[in-house]
């Protein structure tokens, strides 16, 4: 893990201040600035705390080291993107009108499987909006979908599909991704509305059969769209 020091030069970098500037920032001399990147002094408490208090997004990062996104993030900007929703709907349906979001801002739709139950099915819509300190916008579609059913679970996949298609973004199904997911960060996402990108795993199809079969019918709904009928039931992937 980064020093103190090392964490307020990355900072100062980030910000894009030198080291003059960095200090009038928070109310301390250069020299003090200098001693603590070129000789790593540890900084004394109160310069991390005026530190923490011009910059309090990241002042969680550079106590713990750890983020909590997207009020406390690292200047880092390696670290991993959020997604986060701001529009939440359970289904798109042909015809609907649900979203604020216009069609053409649409950007690519990814699913959600979790990793323990094959019933439970989730859609995000990421939208084109410039990626803003690690967050993506999305639009979440949170229920009824379902890649095994041959009842409204399909039904649901269906009404996504003519909705889409109608809006004139069938391009979206085409190039559609099936991702895994466990359920403590599927939970994570009904709870603060945001997932790490990181935790959308792509399936490993030679893990367990069900996932191969599974895919399959992701690879259906991409190829047929509002005409997708399952190659497999849910009673298949037992």
């Amino acid at each position: 893990m980064s020093t103190l020091s090392e964490k307020m030069r990355l900072i100062r970098e980030v910000e894009s201040k030198s080291r003059e500037e960095f200090g009038k920032e928070i109310g301390v001399p250069k020299r003090t600035i200098e001693g603590i990147e070129n000789e790593g002094r540890v900084p004394r408490g109160d310069v991390v705390e005026k530190v923490a208090a011009r910059w309090p997004r990241y002042a969680f990062w550079l106590i713990t080291g750890n983020t909590d996104l997207p009020f406390h993030m690292s200047p880092d900007r390696s670290t991993g993107t959020v997604l986060r929703v701001f529009e939440n709907v359970s289904n798109l349906h042909p015809g609907s009108d649900d979203l604020m979001t216009r069609p053409e801002w649409f950007g690519k739709v990814q699913f959600i499987q979790r990793s323990d139950e094959k019933n439970d099915l989730y859609a995000l819509i990421e939208t084109i909006q410039p990626e803003l300190m690690g967050i993506k916008q999305c639009i979440f579609i949170g229920s009824g979908m379902n890649l095994c059913s041959d009842g409204s679970g399909k039904n649901r996949l269906k009404d996504l599909a003519s909705y889409l298609i109608q809006k004139g973004r069938a391009d979206l199904i085409k190039t559609s991704e099936l991702k895994i997911c466990l359920p403590g960060d599927i939970n994570t996402l009904f709870e603060t509305k945001q997932i790490e990108e990181s935790a959308l795993q792509v399936p490993d199809l030679g893990k367990a059969e069900w996932l191969k079969k599974l895919y399959t019918n992701f690879t259906a709904w991409k190829m047929e769209g509002e005409s997708y009928e399952p190659k497999f039931t849910w009673q298949d992937l037992k």
